[in-house]
This record gives C-alpha cells, sequence and structure tokens, in this order.
C-alpha cells in the first residue's frame, strides 16, 4: 500500500489483491469518491453529476434497459457501422495512411448514439460533435477547479473560461434533444388519451424518461442524461477499439484467424432458406442485401473476445481503477487499516504479472481464449467478466454497467472493419501508451495504413 500525491489529490493505492475485498464494501463509497473527483454539483457538470446521485438512474437504465435489449439492437449498431464507414473511409483500393483514434472516435460516437438518441440524432454533426467532445470539457473544468482554493471554487466556475465551455456545451444538448425529448412526450400523451400502450422504442430517450419520472425530473435531466452515457461510454470505447486494431495490425496472420472466426459465426446465424447469394460464402444467405445476425453470433466469436480482453490488459485507460472514499475506518483481512476520508484506488499491476500472465509484455489475441478452454474457467476470462486478476472494467458491484454494451459495439465495428479493409502499420509499432499523471490513453497520433477490400459477407 502506497500513499502519493496525484495530479487529482493524495491518494492511498492498494495492490490487486485487495480488490475482492474492497469491491463491495459498504464503508467504502464508490460515489463520494465520483463526487469528489468530477464536480458534478456545480452548474456545467450536472452530467457528471448525475452518475453519483443516489436514484441510480444512469446506472439503472443500462443495466435495466440497454443491456436486456441489446440482442434487438445488434442489425441497427451493424446498419450504423456501415454507413458510418463508407462516409469515414470509403472504398479508397490503394494503401492510404491516417491517424487512427480521430477515425475510430468518429465511428463509435456513431454507433453509440444510435442506440442513445435514435437515427434522427446519430447523423446530426452538431450532437455528435458534443458527444465526442464533451468529456474533454468536463475533464479540463475539473482540472482547472482542482487545483484552486476550496473557498473560492463557488466564484471560479463562473469565471475560468473552462467552465463557461462546459455550461455552453450543457445549453447546447438540451437545445439539441429538446425536440426529440418532446416528440417522445407527446407521443405518450396520445397513447395515453388513447388508453393504449406507450410505443416501445430502441433508443434510451423514452426509457430515461420512464426511469426519471418517479424522481419528479426535468427535461433538462433527460438531456443531461445523454452527456452522461457519453462521458461514460464513447472514450472509453474509443481506447478499446484504437489499441485492439492496432495491436492486430502487427500481425496480418491475427487478422486472418479473426476473419475465418467472423465468418464461420455470420454463416451459423444465416443457415439459408433460399440458395445463396453466388458472391456470399456457402451457407450465408443475404436478406435484402445484407447479412443478418444470430442471437448468439457475437458469443461465438471467442477469439475475437479473447483479443478484445488482451488489448484492454496491454492498453489500460488509467494508473489505478476501483476508485474509492473510506467512509469509516476500515480494517482490511490483514490487519491493514485504511482511515476514514482516505481516498483509495487499485493498482493494475496484475496485468504485467508474469506468475498471471507468461510474457506478459507480448500481445497475445489467443491467451484469454485459452484460459477459457481449461476446465470451469469459461465464464472467467470472457471479456465482459471481472476479476482481481483483470480489472478493466472494475470489478464489483460499481464495475461498468455499459461493459456489455461496449463489448457487443467493439465487436459489430471490428467485423466490419476487418472484413472490409486491410491494415497495416506504416513504421512500426507505435508508442503503446501515453501517460498523464493518473490518466492513460493510446497515442493519439498512432498512424495506421488501411485499404478497401472484398468483404466475405454482406454486412
Amino acid at each position: 500500500m502506497q500513499q502519493l500525491a496525484t495530479d487529482v489529490g493524495v491518494k492511498i493505492f492498494l495492490p490487486a489483491r485487495y480488490a475482492e475485498e474492497i469491491r463491495n464494501n459498504k464503508h467504502m463509497s464508490f460515489k463520494k469518491a465520483l463526487t469528489t473527483d468530477f464536480f458534478g454539483n456545480y452548474p456545467g457538470l450536472e452530467p457528471l453529476g448525475l452518475i453519483s446521485k443516489d436514484h441510480n438512474v444512469i446506472q439503472n437504465v443500462t443495466r435495466r434497459r440497454i443491456t436486456p435489449a441489446l440482442g434487438l439492437v445488434t442489425d441497427d449498431i451493424s446498419e450504423e457501422a456501415d454507413l458510418a464507414l463508407g462516409e469515414l473511409l470509403g472504398d479508397k483500393e490503394e494503401w492510404t495512411t491516417l491517424t487512427l483514434k480521430p477515425l475510430i472516435l468518429e465511428l463509435v460516437a456513431r454507433l453509440s448514439s444510435r442506440l442513445f438518441v435514435g437515427t434522427e440524432l446519430c447523423r446530426n454533426e452538431e450532437w455528435l460533435q458534443l458527444a465526442r467532445n464533451y468529456t474533454l470539457t468536463a475533464f479540463a473544468a475539473g482540472r482547472a477547479l482542482r487545483t484552486r482554493p476550496l473557498a473560492l471554487r463557488p466564484l471560479l466556475v463562473w469565471l475560468l473560461p473552462e467552465w463557461r465551455k462546459a455550461r455552453q456545451d450543457v445549453r447546447d444538448a438540451r437545445r439539441i434533444l429538446a425536440p426529440v425529448i418532446s416528440a417522445v412526450l407527446e407521443r405518450n400523451r396520445l397513447a395515453d388519451e388513447k388508453g393504449l400502450p406507450r410505443p416501445k422504442t430502441k433508443d434510451t430517450i423514452q426509457w430515461f424518461y420512464d426511469a426519471f419520472a418517479e424522481h419528479g425530473a426535468t427535461r433538462d435531466d433527460i438531456a443531461d442524461a445523454q452527456l452522461a452515457l457519453s462521458v461514460v461510454a464513447i472514450h472509453t470505447t474509443t481506447e478499446l477499439l484504437t489499441g485492439v486494431l492496432l495491436d492486430l495490425a502487427q500481425n496480418e496472420d491475427f487478422i486472418n484467424e479473426l476473419r475465418e472466426e467472423m465468418i464461420a459465426a455470420l454463416t451459423k446465424a444465416n443457415k439459408p432458406s433460399a440458395p445463396p447469394s453466388s458472391e456470399a460464402p456457402d451457407g450465408v444467405v443475404e436478406r435484402n442485401g445484407k447479412t443478418t445476425w444470430g442471437k448468439n453470433t457475437l458469443y461465438q466469436m471467442k477469439l475475437l473476445d479473447s483479443a478484445l480482453k488482451e488489448s484492454q490488459r496491454l492498453h489500460v485507460r488509467d494508473t489505478a481503477t476501483m476508485r474509492r472514499v473510506a467512509e469509516s475506518d476500515v480494517k482490511l483481512s490483514d490487519g491493514t487499516i485504511i482511515p476514514e476520508g482516505a481516498y483509495t484506488w487499485v493498482t493494475l499491476e496484475a496485468y504485467r504479472n508474469p506468475e498471471r500472465y507468461p510474457d506478459p509484455d507480448v500481445y497475445d489475441p489467443h491467451r484469454f481464449l485459452d484460459l477459457r478452454s481449461q476446465p470451469g474457467q469459461e465464464n472467467k476470462w470472457q471479456l465482459v467478466s471481472t476479476s482481481a486478476d483483470h480489472l478493466g472494467f472494475g470489478h464489483g458491484e460499481h464495475a461498468c454497467p455499459g461493459r456489455f454494451f461496449a463489448s457487443n459495439e467493439v465487436k459489430i465495428a471490428l467485423v466490419h472493419l476487418l472484413l472490409k479493409y486491410d491494415w497495416q502499420l506504416p513504421e512500426g509499432r507505435p508508442s503503446d501508451v501515453v501517460k498523464s499523471g493518473t490518466d492513460c490513453g493510446v497515442d493519439a497520433n498512432a498512424r495506421i495504413m488501411f485499404r478497401r477490400r472484398k468483404e466475405e459477407v454482406q454486412l
């Protein structure tokens, strides 16, 4: 255990062996840690404040509405990936070099927004710009305030340019979403007047309206919830997808193996009820020109799941995870005392532990597939599984509730990216991780080469 002064204050860093002890400890508060870090009680960061509210609306909508609906939106997300990549990459058959992370950020914003706000706004550039950039705006505002005296903060939030930008972003989001929210409310009113069930939707506007209803929340709260989803979903998913594509581009054999698995899974999901297209692989039926996704298609892509989990291991988003604030003195099993008020994190040193992960600095896309093949280990090593050995999504009660959507979204995106394009690195491996204080990230300047290829399956 170490106590260190960081760019976000004094923190106690706990070894990963303590993860099991603190993950559901009722005296270790996750919400207090969020409140301490993100200043969600100040105007401009209301979306972050929603994440730490006691009503748990963001978490509940994610767990109870988004996750159960994943099987219903797979084709929608795939359709959006097809449209987005057609616009972003096109059909260039010659090798072209680009900076990868901005491309992936645009793609993830499109795919996420398809579910979050629906087709009307998921291609609206003003909304997409907010969805992509509000996270950066909010974190910049937090950094600007964190170093200022506590007593002056209520005044400084009105003076600092970072905070003026945050408030403007929130106003813009509320303005853009207002007609969409009004349309949902009017649709509900008409259904209620006629005594009919309210229409079912495949976006989160209605879901947030329903979840907020018992708390007397406003239309602004529904709009703020959309920005909150963008904060927790878009940049973290961008990091994972950027990292795995850079990893796979090291070796064409990795990509070819994954393509074979993807084609096999899609073939199984599309057993022909009519003669297959002459251009489709044997057994694949293109319906309305596209291959459909079966209920278990993504689950069958186990090598893809393993490759993603391995990239998540190598490309950490933070130097530590599982942030908590002790609400009273907490005694751990070995006698270690965490004092009341202490802010703790769990380190990620297990990721580079050769006893847990042989050759820990080597990217091995088969690593977690091999671990899953061991008796009794099938469920422990999936991308969405959490443990003290792999804290990519946290662990315990407060593990990322959106990890199931993130997993599906990244896999769908990769199916499109790998089947439709060839990828290679222009000058060897880019730098893996760029660190700034406690934050990490895949090198934002990493470049990659791509060219259009003829996909075996029409997605």
